[in-house]
């Protein structure tokens, strides 16, 4: 178990580096660096509330797909304009 306050700002700083792109593990440590630079109290910064926080398996950094979506959309946009000025010369040639 761990305790609310601490696992909420420590996880969302987390998932904060990891989506500027940092490996898990850096992300973990500079969220828990983080957590202990930001809390006032010198009691919450026992060890307790953030050293049960620990990366196992692969702790590279995730690829997010969201930074290739804006070339997806152009690409997509342009496939669509080609697609309806090919059924606008189709249907001019049959009227």
């Amino acid at each position: 178990s761990a305790p609310d306050e601490a696992t909420n700002q420590i996880m969302t700083n987390f998932y904060s580096f990891l989506k500027k792109g940092e490996t898990k593990s850096q992300a973990l440590k500079n969220a828990k660096l983080k957590y202990l630079k930001s809390t006032k109290d010198p009691n919450l910064k026992h060890p307790y509330y953030w050293a049960g926080f620990i990366v196992t398996g692969d702790v590279s950094a995730i690829a997010s797909p969201s930074q290739n979506n804006p070339i997806y959309i152009a690409l997509l946009v342009i496939a669509g304009l080609v697609f309806l000025l090919f059924l606008v010369k189709r249907f001019k040639s049959k009227a």
